[in-house]
């Protein structure tokens, strides 16, 4: 207990070395950082730490800010080998900045307004002792918004169709909070199952939402519009292309100098790319891997490129880069030297 006594005692002394001889003039400490809010908000405040674009110097068991100690054993004015060698084992004090508490500010109230409290604010508070500041974020949430309505708008008929049946798994239901992050899941679901049934060109971008609030209620009626297909030659707008898969072609890259290739009948085994299926993101995920697991395959690359007979169709090009020869190891399957 004594040596635990002196320990801790020696650490509250380096902690408590003046960091006023690293500040210029009217710069200050940051010692302390809160999030803070009122009952109406049930939720951990701690949540927003990642928002706050400044933190204090770390603490040491949560008790000592040890690294700033260290860091504060020098002086200033020293550049000798030792003095550079301690700073670098310590943590330099950090100056508050005004600019970057602003920010912190506003991201938290961008992150409240994200999760449907479309009326909230967030006031700095500042208080200031000697050369040090603490800095609470305090935050009024006023009422959270709530779904009322949800429509579904699609002019693109197969995309409506693709999307009605997968609408019981959808996140959004009437009656959920206003949540930005649950729109972004959204669209990311219905983009992996059109990606994974044909639709190659389809991204996320192509789902939108709009949101009108209901006077004097904390209502909003939503709708989320899928757009057709923009070409970005004339912008005009087409349905969106279903794909098949055209011709799966193997080749070699020959970069790393190795004479290793492999049997086509072993790559179509390996390959869940067939011509004639449906293009599905998920069977080029798992082309990857399993011709990653061959054993001899230093890497591999699939480019899904259009066929030049049939727009409907999209050829798959299959560039493997096989391992040097003294990176291989015996007992290989299917592979050949030339």
């Amino acid at each position: 207990m004594n040596q635990l006594g002196i320990l801790l005692g020696l650490l509250m002394l380096l902690s408590a070395c003046s960091s006023k001889k690293y500040l210029a003039e009217g710069e200050y400490l940051l010692d302390k950082v809160r999030i803070t809010s009122d009952s109406t908000f049930r939720q951990n405040t701690s949540m927003f730490s990642g928002y706050v674009r400044q933190q204090p110097n770390s603490r040491w068991v949560s008790m000592v800010k040890l690294p700033l100690g260290i860091y504060l054993m020098t002086s200033p004015e020293s550049n000798t080998s030792f003095s550079k060698f301690i700073r670098k084992m310590g943590e330099a004090p950090v100056v508050y900045d005004t600019l970057l508490s602003e920010r912190s500010r506003q991201r938290i109230q961008d992150a409240m307004f994200n999760m449907g409290y479309l009326h909230a604010t967030v006031t700095t508070h500042e208080q200031y002792f000697g050369h040090k500041v603490q800095v609470r974020y305090d935050i009024t949430p006023n009422e959270r918004y709530h779904v009322e309505s949800i429509d579904v708008v699609v002019r693109d008929t197969a995309i409506a169709r693709e999307i009605s049946l997968i609408s019981d798994a959808s996140l959004l239901k009437e009656g959920i909070p206003l949540d930005a992050n649950l729109l972004n899941q959204e669209r990311s679901r219905i983009t992996n199952h059109m990606t994974d049934n044909g639709y190659y060109s389809f991204n996320r971008d192509f789902i939108r939402f709009e949101v009108d609030t209901l006077r004097g209620s904390s209502k909003v009626r939503m709708r989320m519009i899928v757009s057709e297909y923009v070409t970005s030659t004339d912008k005009s707008r087409h349905p969106h292309q279903k794909y098949r898969i055209g011709d799966v072609n193997f080749s070699y890259d020959r970069s790393s100098g190795s004479p290793i290739w492999f049997r086509k009948s072993l790559l179509n085994s390996a390959s869940r790319l067939v011509s004639g299926d449906i293009f599905r993101e998920s069977n080029v995920s798992e082309t990857y891997a399993r011709i990653n697991r061959l054993g001899a395959v230093a890497a591999t690359n699939v480019r899904m490129e259009p066929n030049q007979q049939d727009s409907s169709l999209l050829d798959a090009n299959i560039v493997i880069t096989p391992s040097r020869l003294n990176s291989v190891s015996l007992g290989l399957d299917g592979t050949n030297t030339a």
